[in-house]
């Protein structure tokens, strides 16, 4: 039997050629590539935007601590600059404590208060070392109305229930404006609080004293002391203001938060267990610098005649000096809390160049101070 053997149909194969397949592979490389350059952008722009609100935020909540605080520096109730002032603190923790209303340091060329001098940043920005300043002014916050002064059992008796416990710094304010006082609170509580005694080198609250005055061996001063008031126990007239004083130092150090970010911190008086002394508080970090400036009315005519430094004014040492300070000018520098430039090369702030890859805003503002200004503004 003959077989016939049947021939399959050809069957034509067709595919990619070497070039085909090269074109290909380029083509999807350079998509990848738009790809990776798109989601890179992407994250590139959100973090850059995260950053910046991290920035603004900080600089928000950094100006109104010390908008705040400066604008208000040196109040006492309705006591001016010419109200007689009586200062019976015995410990004031080596003039942290002081009844003028602020004090500046320059960084560049003085050193600061010896209470956070060590803590400061070393970092020197492009206008040099950060400065400090201290603001001290009572608390209307807590602020409250004299009832009675009985000046024979050192006692202020108060329309409403405090909480100003032993060793609460204290500043009062005659109710016609024309005496203030700083004393420690040394016994009592809630409604009725004491003057005198621990914490106080005098029990006389009206008066143009001062302990260093009393303190001082030289027979002169120890006669002033009698002559303006030191010897005397007058009482404060109802309607008279007794408030919480407050001092605080604002400085830029490392922060204890966030380890290698610099911090706006501040060093505030606090009583410890009837201990007055001071704590450091980290406020807001990414602050690198602070610069100030202070409108100086040299001649006293109620206008600023200039910006100086602090050391300007510490050279004259007078510290009534620092009352003629009308207005502050603050220079703070913050810094993004991560890298962003995708390189150091070339990147500048404020016209210097820098050796590191942070974003950087200068923000400036100007304060008035009010209560130098007699409460005008």
């Amino acid at each position: 039997m003959k077989k016939h053997l049947i021939k399959a149909p050809r069957i034509k194969l067709s595919g990619f050629s070497l070039i085909e397949l090269m074109i290909s592979l380029l083509v999807a490389s350079i998509i990848m590539i738009g790809v990776v350059e798109i989601l890179s952008k992407s994250r590139y722009a959100f973090k850059n935007n995260e950053e910046i609100s991290f920035i603004q935020e900080n600089a928000r909540f950094s100006f109104d601590f010390l908008s705040r605080d400066i604008r208000m520096a040196g109040y006492k109730g309705c006591a001016s600059l010419t109200t007689t002032i009586a200062n019976t603190i015995e410990n004031d923790l080596e003039g942290f404590i002081s009844p003028i209303g602020l004090q500046g340091f320059d960084g560049e060329t003085e050193n600061h208060h010896e209470y956070y001098d060590g803590q400061v940043s070393t970092h020197k920005g492009v206008d040099g070392a950060p400065d400090s300043i201290i603001v001290r002014r009572g608390s209307f916050e807590d602020e409250f109305e004299l009832k009675e002064h009985r000046p024979a059992s050192n006692a202020l008796d108060l329309w409403d229930v405090s909480d100003f416990a032993v060793g609460t710094p204290i500043v009062m304010s005659n109710r016609d404006c024309s005496a203030a006082s700083y004393f420690i609170v040394s016994g009592g509580g809630n409604d009725s609080i004491t003057h005198g005694g621990k914490g106080n080198c005098s029990d006389t609250l009206l008066g143009n004293i001062s302990c260093k005055q009393k303190q001082n061996d030289d027979p002169d001063a120890a006669a002033e002391y009698t002559a303006t008031g030191g010897g005397l126990k007058k009482p404060y007239a109802p309607g008279s203001r007794v408030m919480r004083l407050l001092a605080s130092a604002y400085y830029i150090g490392d922060s204890t938060a966030v380890p290698g970010v610099p911090a706006l911190k501040r060093e505030t008086i606090v009583n410890d267990g009837g201990v007055l002394t001071t704590r450091s508080e980290e406020l807001a970090i990414g602050v690198e610098d602070l610069q100030i400036l202070y409108g100086y009315d040299s001649n006293a005519d109620g206008e600023v005649e200039g910006y100086v430094t602090a050391k300007v004014i510490n050279d004259k040492a007078d510290p009534e000096e620092w009352n003629k300070i009308l207005a502050v000018k603050l220079d703070l520098t913050f810094r993004s809390e991560a890298e962003l430039a995708f390189n150091n090369s070339g990147v500048e702030f404020q016209g210097v160049a820098v050796a590191d890859k942070f974003m950087r805003q200068l923000v400036s503002t100007t304060i008035n101070v009010r209560n130098n200004r007699g409460g005008l503004l």
